[in-house]
């Protein structure tokens, strides 16, 4: 994969880059909230209180993994 996905430079603003792992995590946390929304719908749910548990998850679970990289790597001690 390459590391770069898109690379391009705007007249006004300058160069604009893309990387690819950070480009395509974003796009997969953005599905994934649009189809649970979509399901909430379905199943008579609150499509807000959905995105916001979709939104905890992401806080959450960024928080959690910064931790466990801490402790993992032995940054901690």
């Amino acid at each position: 994969m390459k590391p770069i996905l898109l690379d391009f430079t705007l007249p006004l603003i300058g160069q604009i880059t893309f990387p690819a792992y950070f480009t395509l995590l974003t796009l997969g946390l953005v599905l994934a909230a649009l189809i649970t929304v979509r399901e909430a719908r379905k199943l008579d749910l609150d499509p807000q209180d959905i995105l916001d548990i979709n939104l905890y998850m992401w806080i959450f679970g960024i928080i959690g993994s910064r931790i466990l990289h801490v402790f993992a790597d032995g940054h901690f001690l």
